[in-house]
């Protein structure tokens, strides 16, 4: 009878330090987006919200474009876009934050915050005359690593 308890009691205990592990890795995961045109007028999503499971920022990482893009980060529901929640390196709220091509970027944005439990990410040509094409990858969750920058206006 002991013994089964052990082995039952080390199961939950092992279970329990491995639940919070799959939540965080479900919400990392990048989503590629791959020859995505993008507007100089207007910021297109990337993808269907993702959901977002803490208030870590949200990742991006442009490796093709013509120019610089513009996003924004957006309070989702499953499948709605609620609300522009971007935020510049000092936490203020901004329009959109600026990202180059080649470099990881942690976008700062109070959509876990304000209760959403699902982001989205939109871009927008820097060109303000032509539209773009874009390949990259997001997350709605990141895990800060030495390479990122956080995202500036």
């Amino acid at each position: 009878m002991k013994k089964s308890k052990r082995v039952w009691g080390a199961a939950l205990f092992s279970s329990l330090l491995l639940a919070p592990c799959i939540a965080v890795h479900a919400s990392t995961e990048d989503k590629y987006f791959t020859n995505f045109t993008i507007s100089a007028r207007s910021f297109t999503p990337v993808s269907a919200p993702r959901e977002k499971s803490n208030a870590s920022s949200v990742y991006a990482y442009v490796t093709k474009a013509g120019n610089s893009v513009k996003a924004q980060t957006w309070a989702c529901g499953s499948t709605s876009w609620n609300s522009n929640l971007t935020q510049d390196y000092t936490g203020s709220p901004t329009n959109s934050v600026s990202l180059d091509i080649g470099y990881e970027y942690e976008i700062y944005n109070g959509i876990y915050e304000a209760g959403y439990r699902f982001a989205g990410l939109k871009l927008q040509s820097d060109n303000i005359i032509r539209s773009d094409v874009v390949s990259g990858r997001w997350s709605a969750d990141s895990i800060r690593t030495s390479g990122m920058i956080v995202a500036r206006h």
